[in-house]
């Protein structure tokens, strides 16, 4: 957790020194709306499943050139390609658009519900993220993106674990 954070803060200031060197319209979506779709790839401690996939439907609302707000929803499948889990989350996302690709850090949270079992007990449990990534603009209404985070989960069955996340989004 402590190497997270050191990262955390380390792509922050890089973010900083080189917004104040680097300005861009490309990638700049204050005021702009996108919808987005994300594969990702999600590993932990959770000693009862393999890696999964999860799918994500994602929205970003621009609030500035260097703050967007983002909300999503995903649906995870197990490594046989059964659904098991369903997600709800909302982010705040830090900026620093440079030419056409806008990378960023962010901050979030939710509810992640699992059907882990043969009996369809829905476990329900809220959890926080962190994470960074970029997004690669290849015109001002269609970018690409990828993305790692860092998910905090509480309840009963803690779990703690890595998602590495890849898609695309097309912005208004």
């Amino acid at each position: 957790m402590r190497y997270a954070l050191i990262f955390f803060i380390a792509v922050l200031l890089i973010f900083a020194v080189v917004h104040l060197t680097w300005p861009s319209e490309l990638s700049d979506i204050a005021s702009r709306k996108g919808m987005g779709y994300r594969l990702a790839w999600v590993t932990g401690k959770d000693e009862d499943k393999d890696a999964d996939w999860e799918h994500n439907l994602n929205f970003t609302f621009g609030l500035s050139r260097y703050i967007a707000a983002q909300v999503e929803g995903g649906l995870g499948t197990d490594y046989e390609g059964g659904a098991d889990s369903y997600t709800l989350s909302a982010d705040v996302q830090f900026r620093a658009p440079i030419e056409n690709t806008a990378p960023y850090v962010f901050a979030g949270g939710g509810v992640h519900s699992s059907t882990f079992d043969e009996t369809f007990n829905i476990k329900d449990t809220c959890f926080g993220r962190v994470g960074a990534g970029f997004e690669y603009f290849f015109s001002r209404t269609i970018a690409g993106n990828t993305e790692g985070l860092f998910t905090i989960k509480g309840g009963d069955d803690t779990f703690n674990g890595w998602q590495l996340r890849m898609g695309i989004k097309f912005y208004t």
